[in-house]
């Protein structure tokens, strides 16, 4: 047992095509960089999308009936790093992590209780597999900037990467 009363903790997105228990390369390179942060005491969930029923859109809640986006978001924000295990199919990141990307695309205008800390700061993602896609606070590093805080944020157009 950790003698930190918080540890760390680390959501992994696999967004392979492939349901379980079908064999995942995405998933197996994701459990080499787990691997390494349960040895520093980090505790990790991993949700392997495809499983799972996510509605295509740009918004947190529920899209329709069914939709597991809320419960996935709630997992993901219960976390201080973001994991993305990302396929690449003919050179592109795959379908499911697009989804996904997408739902994320809500944390950019979403703040916490307070009204105006963003509900993703001082959060980190991590991709151990595939493209850089742009996300929800968690973007790519030549597109977004770090505040004083450590906050990822969307660089002004006007700024230079």
């Amino acid at each position: 047992m950790s003698d930190e009363p918080n540890p760390l903790r680390a959501t992994c997105l696999v967004c392979t095509l492939k349901r379980s228990p079908e064999a995942s390369n995405s998933e197996s390179l994701a459990e080499v960089v787990l691997g390494a942060l349960r040895d520093e005491g980090v505790a990790t969930d991993v949700i392997r999308l495809a499983d799972h029923r996510i509605d295509f859109g740009v918004v947190s809640e529920a899209v329709a009936d069914g939709d597991e986006w809320p419960a996935i978001r709630e997992r993901i924000l219960a976390s201080e790093i973001l994991v993305m295990a990302i396929p690449t199919w003919l050179g592109r990141p795959s379908s499911v992590s697009k989804v996904a990307l997408e739902r994320m695309d809500a944390f950019l205008s979403e703040t916490r209780d307070d009204g105006e800390t963003p509900i993703a700061y001082n959060r980190m993602r991590l991709e151990p597999a595939g493209a850089r896609p742009r996300a929800a606070g968690l973007a790519d590093p030549a597109a977004t900037e770090l505040t004083p805080g450590g906050c990822l944020s969307p660089r002004p157009a006007a700024c230079p990467a």
